[in-house]
């Protein structure tokens, strides 16, 4: 990205520093020597990092740092609603994640026994065949794996547990056998 104090234009593209210079004419083909020649330096700087949920950036000023533009930041935290609707969507986000886990869990050993997923073997269920009582197994499984997840859930809301890693939510899951 390229930066013109005088004009206070950011450009990341040819097109937008020749329409920041309509008065001036360019070649075709740009070199860094031309973008100089019309006043624009480089621009740096990455927003540091922070926690989405509680926290944004705020964009400052840009700083000549030698021959190039810095552009400088200020972590800012939450606060009121900004806060509460921020860790809301940390928890939401993190449940996501947990049943993500548990669903790759599940679905993982449904494909070890040679099924597409967790719901095909709902098509074994309704007849007797020969796939019926490993379904009927898994089924129960399945069951049980959801209901120490919600449980799991409950204790971490409690303050009874922390909240598990991925390897240890999986750890704390019923095995199938």
């Amino acid at each position: 990205m390229w930066y013109n104090k005088e004009l206070n234009v950011i450009a990341e593209t040819h097109s937008e520093i020749r329409s920041a210079n309509p008065q001036v004419s360019m070649p075709k083909i740009m070199t860094v020597s031309n973008i100089l020649g019309v006043g624009f330096l480089p621009l740096t700087g990455i927003p540091p990092v922070h926690d989405h949920y509680t926290q944004h950036i705020v964009e400052l000023d840009y700083v000549l740092n030698g021959a190039v533009y810095e552009r400088t930041f200020e972590i800012i935290d939450f606060t009121g609603k900004e806060l509460t609707d921020g860790l809301a969507l940390k928890k939401s986000d993190i449940i996501k994640q947990a049943e993500r886990v548990v669903e790759s869990y599940i679905n993982t050993q449904c494909v070890s026994l040679g099924y597409d997923n967790v719901n095909s073997i709902a098509k074994y269920l309704t007849n007797e065949n020969d796939f019926y009582a490993e379904c009927q197994s898994l089924s129960l499984w399945v069951g049980k794996v959801w209901t120490k997840t919600m449980s799991i859930k409950a204790d971490v809301e409690a303050g009874t547990i922390l909240e598990p890693t991925p390897e240890e939510l999986v750890a704390m899951l019923p095995v199938y056998v």
